[in-house]
Order: C-alpha cells, then sequence, then structure tokens
C-alpha cells in the first residue's frame, strides 16, 4: 500500500509542477504543428505548400502522425502537444514504479527516493512539457528497456513481453531520426547485460526474435513510407544538422558537464554504483548505466542543445533514477535516506529561479557555457527557459501580425521559422535549412553557432527568390510616422541586428530592401502601443540605395 501512495504523490508532484511553473512551448514546436495542420487540411505533411517536392523537415514522424489526429478531431496543436506530453511523462513515472518495486522488489525507500528523483530531475519535468516528442521518446525507450528486462517466464509471457519491445522501439524509431541507433542499442544492452543473470531467468530467443523483427519491419515501413512521401530515405534534417568536427565535440562535453553539475545524479552514481555491481541487481543495474552512457555519447555526438534544461538528455532520466535506486538499495535498511534526499533535492534546485544554478558553483558554469554562440552571453538553464518562453510570445505577435498584413503566397525569410510560419501562414524561407535542402546542402560554417544550426545562411542568400519580407520586429506605434525620430530609430535599431550580425553577407541588402511600418489590425492579438516594421524586398535600386545612403549604410 505504502508504495501505491508513494507513486499518487509522485504523480500529484509532477502534474502539479506542469500545471504551475513548468509549463511552456519552445518554438521549434511548432515547425511540427504546421506539418501537421497542413496534413489534415491538405492531404500532404509539407512545410510551404508550393514546395515540389515536398521537405520532411520535421524530425520526429510519429509525432507529426499524433498531432494531425489530434487536428482532425478539432484540438488546438499546443493544447494537445502539451497533454501528450504530460500523459507520456506521467506513464514514465508508472513505469519507473512498477520496475522498482514490481519487478526488483526493492526496498521502499531505495524505490521511493528514485521515483522521487525522476519526477524532481529538472530536464525530465521541463521536457514532460514544452510542445516536442522527448516525453513520448523517454516513455517508449523505459517501455521497451523494462520489456526485456523482465525474468524469463511462460511462452505466453515470452511473446508478450517480445512484442511489447518490438513496438516500443518501433514508436522510437518512428519518433526520432537516430531513433533506431536507440532501438539497437537498448536491445544489445539487454542481451549483453542478460548474461549476467542465471540461466534460467535469461529472456528467451522467442522474445529477442520478436523484438528484432519488428524493429526490422517498423524501419523498413518509415523508410519506404518516407521515400514514397518526400523521395530521400532520410529526413532533411540530417543533412542539416549533421557534421562532426571539433567545435561540436566541445560543446557536446560542455553541455554534458553542465548537466552532471547542475543535477548532481551522475556525479553521485559514479560513487554509489561501483558497489552495487555485485549485488543481485547488477544487470538492471549496468544496463540502466549502459544506457546513460549511450545517451551522454549522443549529446557528444550533436554538440548538445541550444534548449533550456538539456533536451538530449532527457530520455535517459528513468534510466539514471533507476540506477540511482538500485545503488541506494544496497546501503544498509534505513541508511538509503541520509545520501538519497539530499542528492535528490539539491538536484532538484536548478528548476527553481532563486537557487537556478543548483549548488555548481556558477564561475564553472560560466566556463562551461555551451551557448556561446550567443555572443558570449551565459544564461542558466532557469535563465535560458524564460528567455525561450519570452521569444516566442514575440514571435507568435509578430506572426499574427504577419498573417494580417499579408497574403499566404507572400514569403518571409526567417531563422526562427516555427511560431511565425504557423502563425502567419506565409510561405517561410528557413535560414538553418531545415526545410530548404538547398541550404541543408551547404559546406557547415566555421563560426560558433548554436547546435543544428551550423549550415545558417545570411537574409541576403535569399534575395534570388524575391522574398516579400526578409525581417520583422515589434516597433513602437511612434514609428508610423515616416521620417520621424521613431521610425529613425527602429530603423537604426534592426540595422545593427542585421548588419551587426554578418555585415559582409547582409550587404546584398542595402540595394534590395526597404524598412517599412504597419499599423496592425485592432482584431489581432498583437501589443496596443506597438507596430510591425518589416524590411520588404524591392527592386528599385536607385531608392533603397538612397535610403540606406541617409543611414549611412
Amino acid at each position: 500500500m505504502g508504495a501505491w501512495i508513494a507513486l499518487g504523490l509522485a504523480l500529484a508532484v509532477l502534474v502539479g509542477q506542469l500545471a504551475t511553473r513548468s509549463q511552456f512551448l519552445i518554438e521549434d514546436s511548432f515547425i511540427a504543428f504546421r506539418y501537421a495542420r497542413n496534413w489534415a487540411e491538405m492531404g500532404l505533411a509539407t512545410w510551404n505548400p508550393s514546395d515540389t517536392p515536398p521537405v520532411e523537415g520535421y524530425s520526429t514522424v510519429l509525432w507529426v502522425w499524433l498531432l494531425r489526429g489530434a487536428y482532425a478531431f478539432g484540438f488546438s496543436l499546443p493544447a494537445a502537444a502539451q497533454l501528450m506530453g504530460a500523459i507520456f511523462g506521467c506513464g514514465t513515472v508508472v513505469l519507473l514504479h512498477r520496475f522498482l518495486v514490481l519487478d526488483l522488489r526493492l526496498r521502499r525507500t531505495a524505490g521511493a527516493l528514485g521515483i522521487a528523483a525522476l519526477v524532481l530531475h529538472p530536464p525530465f519535468v521541463i521536457w514532460c512539457s514544452g510542445g516536442l516528442e522527448t516525453s513520448a521518446q523517454t516513455f517508449f525507450m523505459f517501455l521497451a528497456a523494462r520489456a526485456l528486462l523482465q525474468k524469463q517466464s511462460k511462452w505466453k509471457k515470452e511473446r508478450l513481453y517480445g512484442i511489447t519491445a518490438g513496438l516500443a522501439t518501433i514508436a522510437v524509431i518512428w519518433l526520432r531520426p537516430e531513433g533506431f541507433l536507440w532501438a539497437a542499442g537498448i536491445t544489445l544492452t539487454m542481451i549483453l547485460t542478460a548474461r549476467l543473470r542465471p540461466l534460467t531467468e535469461r529472456p528467451s530467443r522467442l522474445r529477442w526474435t520478436l523484438t528484432l523483427g519488428l524493429q526490422l519491419l517498423g524501419l523498413a515501413l518509415l523508410l519506404f513510407w518516407r521515400h514514397s512521401v518526400y523521395g530521400t530515405w532520410l529526413p532533411n534534417t540530417v543533412a542539416a544538422k549533421s557534421g562532426l568536427d571539433g567545435a561540436v565535440l566541445t560543446r557536446g562535453m560542455a553541455s554534458s558537464a553542465s548537466w552532471a553539475l547542475s543535477t548532481l545524479i551522475p556525479l553521485a552514481l559514479l560513487v554509489l554504483a561501483p558497489f552495487s555491481l555485485r549485488g543481485p541487481q547488477r544487470a538492471g543495474l549496468l544496463a540502466c548505466l549502459l544506457i546513460c552512457c549511450g545517451g551522454l555519447a549522443y549529446n557528444l555526438l550533436v554538440g548538445g542543445d541550444w534548449m533550456p534544461y538539456f533536451r538530449f538528455l532527457t530520455p535517459i532520466s528513468p534510466f539514471l533514477c533507476a540506477a540511482l535506486a538500485i545503488s541506494l538499495a544496497h546501503l544498509p535498511a534505513r541508511g538509503a535516506w541520509a545520501p538519497g534526499l539530499p542528492l535528490v533535492l539539491m538536484g532538484a534546485l536548478p528548476l527553481s529561479g532563486e537557487f537556478q544554478y543548483g549548488i555548481a558553483p556558477e564561475a564553472l558554469l560560466q566556463r562551461l557555457n555551451y551557448r556561446s554562440f550567443d555572443k558570449g552571453t551565459f544564461r542558466s538553464e532557469r535563465a535560458q527557459f524564460k528567455r525561450s518562453a519570452q521569444n516566442l510570445e514575440s514571435f507568435r505577435a509578430i506572426g499574427r501580425a504577419l498573417g494580417a498584413i499579408y497574403k499566404p503566397e507572400d514569403s518571409i525569410v526567417m531563422g526562427a521559422i516555427g511560431a511565425i510560419g504557423w502563425e502567419s501562414d506565409m510561405v517561410v524561407y528557413d535560414r538553418n535549412g531545415l526545410v530548404d535542402p538547398e541550404v541543408a546542402s551547404l559546406p557547415r560554417s566555421t563560426e560558433s553557432r548554436s547546435a543544428g544550426h551550423d549550415r545558417r545562411v545570411p537574409r541576403a542568400w535569399f534575395l534570388k527568390r524575391k522574398p516579400t519580407v526578409l525581417q520583422a520586429m515589434i516597433v513602437p506605434k511612434a514609428a508610423l510616422e515616416p521620417d520621424s525620430p521613431a521610425f529613425d530609430a527602429a530603423v537604426r535599431a534592426s540595422a545593427r541586428i542585421v548588419f551587426g550580425q554578418d555585415p559582409q553577407g547582409e550587404a546584398p541588402l542595402r540595394e534590395a530592401v526597404i524598412p517599412r511600418v504597419y499599423e496592425v489590425p485592432q482584431q489581432v492579438n498583437f501589443p496596443k502601443a506597438y507596430a510591425l516594421l518589416v524590411w520588404e524586398y524591392s527592386e528599385d535600386t536607385q531608392r533603397v540605395r538612397q535610403f540606406w545612403r541617409h543611414y549611412g549604410y
């Protein structure tokens, strides 16, 4: 009874955090929203309706399918994504409870601490929200691992475990481009660690055969579906984001080190786990530790992520907390509370604004700043979380204004394409190449960039396509008056942003665009005291040159 009470409390804590301080949407989630909406309305998952052939510029096929279904039933896609994330998060907590308490039969103290660690683990809590597929990936990875870790049983149960593991790994394969590596890695890990168990407890060949057979079938179906729709075997995001060099590895190492210092559990396991590797649960412990190492390797190779709270390391959260619980279970009776409870509570501190760095020294985290692309600015994970929420609010307002001013066939050049593309419904040209194969095929930049944005091109690169708008920003309403001081100030501020970032690359804009300020219709949800400044494409070269000469460019 006590174990079920602990589970109920854990779920209440998680839901409470999601309902109050941890609920948010990340800008990238709106890319999947737009694909899902276009698929439901046009019958094809495409970014720009005019793209021929369509481009797979999203990284999560199954998530887009789920969102498309939600949209078809009349759900708001942002709300549906939040709800699904919370459901998968709660499901992961239930799976961990069943694994620790029912499968491994750990002592109550250790099991309760493992579950508490998960519902207070910052990456897990934050990414049960966000609007992305991370929570679903975490759930299905742990579901597959748990099915493969079950002791050998009768034929019917072996078949059930094999089918469960196979279907769960299919979901992982369909959720992420690298999902087949996760599926193969989890299966291989379980095969290897099963050899540490007595012969009578090892999974049967039937379980492995069903798991591997379903994995291969799921991968084949995905590849053939993708090729039939998009004409490629891999999503365009792989080409846009892939590449390995010293800068990527450095970012990845700094990101992983920041994660360990902020969340503390990885460092604690370095001390606690070795003493438990000879215990009766050594197979499960070693399996969890190896999967955590796989997550760290992946984070290293992709260079981490610019988003808050270590998104790429979130899927290993239940494995991390399971390893902690198993390690604590080998301490003397009632002895787990002393190291376990302070560790869990201190690891949760980065969720708080008051203790946003946890107990890690701020100076050390600054030296590990893996978001160095942002002009050397250092932000804690909490600060980056708040900044992402603020940016999303601005982007959505800009997108709504653009949708009211321009037609869907008009085009805009953007770097952060998600929210503006979703709200404006305009043709969007992507500076990062996620939805643009031509940009994705370019060489990687040698400059310090954010993770996944190493092929970013200047706005001027798209002049050959004659886009309608090449820059948009919110400015005071006083800037509506042409040639007024407020108008001049708004133009100069936007010019500092554009030309300051890449003076040489953006230089052609001084012969092709003219800023203009629009009043946003009252019915649009837009800040009342503000207007929208846009840089519009113009073929009147003489007029454009004269305009920019006035501003010293």
